[in-house]
């Protein structure tokens, strides 16, 4: 699913006009970014969390020139499903 097909299925269920929901959908995309880059975790309801976390620098193998590279440390997004959802997932339900 991407962002366009997503705006189509919540604007027929929820009845509102698509542009009314891309902007919605804009304004929350936006608020987890900030908090994203604050560094703070994101916890949905019956869904699972976002946090961010921090992976420190490590060797990795550069396989063009066949030898061995410092790979800096950076910010990563991760995602740990609720227990909720995983239930849901291994039922095969879809609401």
């Amino acid at each position: 699913m991407n962002t366009r097909e997503l705006i189509t299925q919540m604007s027929a269920r929820l009845e509102k006009p698509q542009t009314e929901v891309r902007l919605g959908l804009k304004q929350v995309i936006k608020k987890l970014r900030k908090t994203f880059a604050r560094e703070q975790s994101y916890t949905m309801q019956n869904f699972g969390t976002f946090s961010v976390r921090k992976r420190e620098k490590r060797k990795g193998f550069h396989p063009v020139h066949r030898r061995y590279i410092l790979l800096p440390p950076k910010m990563v997004l991760r995602f740990k499903a609720s227990k909720a959802l995983k239930e849901r997932l291994r039922e095969g339900g879809n609401e």
